[in-house]
């Protein structure tokens, strides 16, 4: 019976719609079909309006299930059978989805902007940069007839036209944003043109999400693109319009917050907006805020294991998704995550080192997506820094730097590439050519310049970043004081804000520059507290670099007191600071370490490291300086023995040692011509040792000890470089 099969195509249509609701495509594409099935031979005349409905939906069903080339050929059979212009824009919406998915972003915006300029919203006829300057223009009028409260309370828009074009511009974002900032920026204003001339549609507030963005991120006004990100958050509040919360916070949360706010405050955002989008299969919406919410926690130090496991689950969803970009965006993740971790075994493969271009980077563009491809250059940067290579980082950034601000716009990374790139430069410049050095120069000001209005924008996030590329452009002038006053204050700044990350590599640049500046006392310092960073954010292979690079096996107490001050409590973690590092790390021991043999232990390992002949442990004791434990070398062993009375208080140049503990610094004399500062010391006096060195210790901001090495047989034996 015809009219049976009518009403069985009809039931199988709400099936699917059912289905389609609580994201089983499969299913829903079942039913759509069967309905399709049930439709008599000349359904597209005598029942055109269910044979559209039921089409369109199968049409929208087969590209959920990511069967594109079904989904195109009943987008053309749909074409010939529109009957207004709506449908035509329908049609035109849906294939900038598929074209968009599929890494033709191109066509996506082409099939777009020709749907647009069938129902009266023409974005092709004028020059992009002149309609981009007529729409701001427009806007802004606009704007000055209201204000935020005033956008809140628009009436609703009714004419359909206009609602179906703002619809369309919506879909058209994603694909702009892979081809060109200003025609994503035209694209935004015209959508936040439309609600503020003709009332506020489901859409609106994703416009005004998207133009906080561009005020932000393309005129520089921050706050008033973060009111604007608040204000679409209130009206999807006021609306109970939930869908479009979800897409709202991804905007919010992963282009725009982070620059006002710290960045632990948008991943609740993010989070959100993964949640809904999966609740009601906008599975795009899905893997879009799922990934910014990995990088965001990736970059404010999340505990690596945490970010590995939430990157690893995000590209699991990836691939079910058959979203081969997004899931090539987790695995650079990954790879520099598992690097940083010491779990990686093909990082340089997979970065392509001492190639023009790797496999990855070929495949991304073949995908056709620019901004997952800018996002590899980010993470190849920061793995080229700290992997030692920052002078093959330079080409890199020179590639990247004319369009890494239209591809990442608004993303937080595009942050990271600007510091990368200042700390490469920074870290490379004395070893590059005569005429490379202006260009490098005239990079790393720009690198600066960015980060500075990102730190007066919103300094829990960029000003420690800011101070550590300042305390490294004083390292390249020498000026001594100033660098390590910056690195304290990036620190401190880094700390504050927990980036446990930026402070470990914070403390990593100002030790080196410490010891290699003869601040001895302070290198290590910044050292250890290095390596416990590392430890704690979980980047072990940074932190064994340290031990490589600071080579002297601990104690045994010193290391399983320090351990557990550090709460390192991993099997078979060892410590290798310098000699001073050793020094330093007995400050942090607790009161529950036998004093006496550890003070024995460390001036062991002090002696046998620093080629000492003899040297003494002096503490503060009833008002004066008292050696309180001593030790020589025979070559053979080193032997440490009680002090004789008699050299308890005299066994050591006082003025020497009073002026180290006073001024809280290392010395070192050469004694070899006899005539030095020290020379009228009583103990010099009768001893005349050719190498002299005394560490200070302080603990807890007081002074306590120090220790005292000589060498009375070689001269110029404790260097800076040595010790």
């Amino acid at each position: 019976d015809p009219g049976e099969r009518l009403e069985l195509a009809q039931l199988n249509l709400e099936a699917g719609r059912n289905a389609r609701h609580e994201t089983a495509y499969d299913a829903a594409g079942g039913y759509f079909a069967a309905g399709c099935s049930l439709l008599p031979e000349d359904c597209w005349t005598t029942h055109r309006e269910l044979a559209f409905t039921l089409h369109l939906a199968l049409a929208e069903a087969e590209y959920l299930r990511t069967h594109f080339a079904e989904a195109e050929r009943l987008y053309d059979l749909l074409d010939l059978k529109v009957a207004t212009k709506l449908e035509k824009v329908q049609i035109c919406s849906l294939r900038v989805l598929l074209y968009e998915n599929a890494g033709k972003a191109s066509e996506a915006n082409a099939i777009g902007l020709e749907g647009l300029k069938e129902i009266g919203t023409d974005l092709i006829s004028l020059p992009l940069t002149v309609l981009l300057m007529l729409k701001l223009a427009q806007v802004k009028l606009l704007l000055l007839r209201t204000d935020h409260q005033g956008i809140v309370d628009l009436p609703e828009m009714s004419d359909p036209e206009k609602m179906a074009a703002i619809s369309l511009l919506s879909q058209l974002i994603p694909s702009a944003y892979q081809v060109s900032r200003n025609l994503v920026a035209t694209i935004t204003l015209e959508m936040v043109r439309l609600s503020l001339k003709y009332g506020n549609a489901p859409v609106s507030p994703y416009a005004y999400a998207a133009y906080g963005v561009f005020e932000g991120s393309i005129l520089g006004n921050y706050r008033q693109g973060y009111d604007f990100g608040l204000t679409a958050i209130e009206i999807c509040n006021r609306t109970g319009n939930t869908q479009m919360r979800a897409k709202t916070d991804n905007v919010f949360g992963g282009y725009n917050c982070h620059w006002r706010k710290h960045l632990n405050e948008a991943i609740p955002y993010l989070a959100n907006s993964y949640r809904i989008s999966e609740e009601y299969g906008d599975l795009r919406n899905a893997i879009f805020s799922g990934g910014y919410e990995v990088t965001a926690l990736f970059f404010k130090g999340e505990q690596l294991d945490v970010v590995a496991a939430q990157s690893t689950k995000q590209s699991l969803f990836c691939l079910d998704t058959h979203d081969e970009a997004q899931n090539y965006y987790q695995m650079v993740t990954l790879s520099v995550i598992d690097f940083q971790r010491g779990t990686s075994k093909n990082i340089a493969e997979f970065f392509g080192v001492g190639v023009p271009e790797s496999l990855t980077e070929t495949n991304l563009k073949k995908l056709g997506k620019n901004n997952i491809t800018y996002n590899y250059y980010t993470y190849k940067i920061l793995y080229l820094y700290f992997s030692d290579q920052a002078r093959d980082a330079l080409v890199l950034i020179r590639k990247a730097r004319g369009d890494i601000d239209q591809f990442l716009m608004g993303q937080f990374n595009v942050s990271l590439f600007y510091f990368y790139s200042a700390l490469c430069i920074l870290s490379c410049f004395h070893t590059v050519t005569a005429t490379e050095k202006p260009l490098l120069l005239l990079e790393l000001y720009r690198c600066r310049r960015k980060m500075k209005i990102w730190a007066e924008n919103c300094p829990e996030n960029f000003l420690h970043k800011l101070l550590l590329i300042d305390a490294e452009i004083c390292r390249l002038r020498k000026q001594k004081e100033r660098a390590v006053s910056l690195y304290k204050e990036s620190i401190a700044s880094a700390r504050e804000q927990g980036f446990i990350n930026n402070e470990a590599l914070g403390n990593e640049l100002a030790g080196r520059f410490c010891l290699q500046n003869g601040l001895i006392v302070s290198g290590a310092e910044f050292i250890v507290e290095a390596y416990g960073c590392y430890s704690r954010w979980g980047a072990k292979a940074l932190a064994s670099r340290l031990a490589t690079d600071f080579p002297v096996i601990l104690d045994s107490a010193v290391q399983s007191a320090l351990a557990e001050s550090e709460d390192l409590d991993q099997p078979g973690s060892v410590i290798n600071p310098d000699v001073t590092s050793v020094v330093r790390a007995s400050q942090s021991l607790n009161s529950t370490v036998n004093l006496d043999q550890l003070l024995q232990n460390l001036l062991r390992i002090v002696i046998q490291n620093a080629g000492a002949e003899r040297g003494v442990v002096i503490m503060e004791k009833s008002g004066s300086l008292q050696v309180v434990a001593q030790g020589t070398s025979n070559n053979q062993d080193i032997i440490i023995s009680e002090c004789i009375a008699s050299e308890c208080s005299n066994g050591f140049p006082a003025t020497m040692v009073h002026l180290a503990t006073n001024n809280s610094e290392l010395i070192i004399v050469n004694g070899s011509s006899g005539h030095h500062e020290f020379s009228d010391d009583p103990y010099l006096a009768k001893d005349h040792p050719l190498s002299m060195m005394c560490i200070p210790l302080t603990g807890q901001g007081r002074r306590m000890s120090a220790i005292y090495l000589e060498n009375r047989l070689l001269p110029n034996l404790f260097t800076a470089e040595r010790i």
